[in-house]
C-alpha cells in the first residue's frame, strides 16, 4: 500500500512540474490572450494576431488560454489580471505582451499591440546582445 501511495504521488509530481513548466514557457510568449467561447472581441483579436500580425512577424509565440476551458485556465487569468491592478474591470479579450495589457478589441487595440510587440522585440533583442 505504501508503494502505490509513493507511486500515486510521485505521478503526481510529476504532472504538476509538468504542467507549471509549460505554463511557465506559454506565460513567456510573445503574446497571451485570455479568451472565451463565444466572445466575438476575443474571434476577432485571434483573427488579427493569426493573420495580419502574423504575417508581419511569422515567428511570434501566441498562448492562447480560454478561461471556460478550465479552473486552470481561470486562475491564471484572475492572477493576471490582479498583476496590472485591474480591479473588477476584466473581461476578454485581455492580451499580455511583456509589461502591457490590452483588455477588449477595437481597431485602436490592433495598432496598440502592433506597437507592443515592437517594444517587446526590441527589449528581448537588448537583452540577448
Amino acid at each position: 500500500m505504501k508503494k502505490f501511495l509513493l507511486t500515486v504521488l510521485t505521478g503526481i509530481l510529476l504532472i504538476t512540474g509538468i504542467t507549471a513548466c509549460s505554463e511557465k514557457d506559454n506565460m513567456n510568449s510573445d503574446i497571451v490572450i485570455f479568451s472565451q467561447k463565444g466572445c466575438p472581441h476575443c474571434v476577432h483579436a485571434m483573427a488579427f494576431i493569426n493573420g495580419e500580425l502574423k504575417k508581419t512577424f511569422p515567428d511570434i509565440s501566441v498562448a492562447e488560454y480560454d478561461i471556460n476551458e478550465n479552473r486552470h485556465n481561470y486562475e491564471l487569468f484572475a492572477h493576471t489580471a490582479r498583476r496590472f491592478q485591474l480591479g473588477d474591470r476584466i473581461g476578454t479579450p485581455l492580451i499580455v505582451v511583456g509589461d502591457n495589457y490590452i483588455m477588449g478589441w477595437t481597431t485602436e487595440n490592433q495598432n496598440k499591440l502592433t506597437q507592443f510587440i515592437n517594444k517587446h522585440r526590441a527589449q528581448k533583442e537588448t537583452k540577448t546582445k
